[in-house]
């Protein structure tokens, strides 16, 4: 009963497609929902403008060659979650 990681069970392109792709959807998911549900267009924005960035830079060196940029590119994604999610937009709710 091994644990496999994505590269494993997918292969290496499938795998960076997968990874880029749930981040990607998940942020901007949130994203939409500040903007949509919770009516905070300014924190929205800022987390728009966050993402945008990150895509490019996905798009430039992780997806061509995600074995030499792994580590770099959990990093930026580690320092950017922990940054962000600082702010309670629903007042501790």
């Amino acid at each position: 009963m091994g644990l496999d990681s994505l590269p494993v069970a997918f292969g290496v392109d499938t795998a960076k497609y997968i990874c880029v792709g749930s981040i990607d959807v998940t942020q901007l998911g949130v994203a939409a929902y500040l903007a949509l549900g919770l009516h905070q267009t300014t924190y929205a924005a800022i987390l728009l403008a966050l993402i945008l960035p990150q895509i490019f830079f996905q798009v430039k060196y992780f997806l061509p060659d995600p074995i030499a940029n792994d580590v770099t590119y959990q990093v930026c994604g580690f320092v950017e979650e922990h940054e962000v999610g600082r702010h309670t937009c629903c007042n501790g709710v």
